[in-house]
């Protein structure tokens, strides 16, 4: 019981801590360019929309 409880914490311990870091690294990255992405296209979006309602009422 205590071999099992011991070779299940400290596997878990390490495996968080490194898995943490390296996926904190690569999801901000990525993070930063999807949230870029899709600033960008809803600026477009909402430049479209705007031109057309202008365009409508005018």
């Amino acid at each position: 019981m205590n071999k099992k409880v011991n070779v299940n914490q400290n596997p878990s311990e390490p495996v968080l801590h490194e898995s943490q870091l390296p996926l904190f690294k690569k999801p901000s990255f990525q993070y930063i360019l999807r949230i870029s992405l899709g600033i960008t296209l809803i600026i477009v979006l909402a430049i479209f929309v705007v031109n057309g309602y202008f365009g409508n009422l005018s």
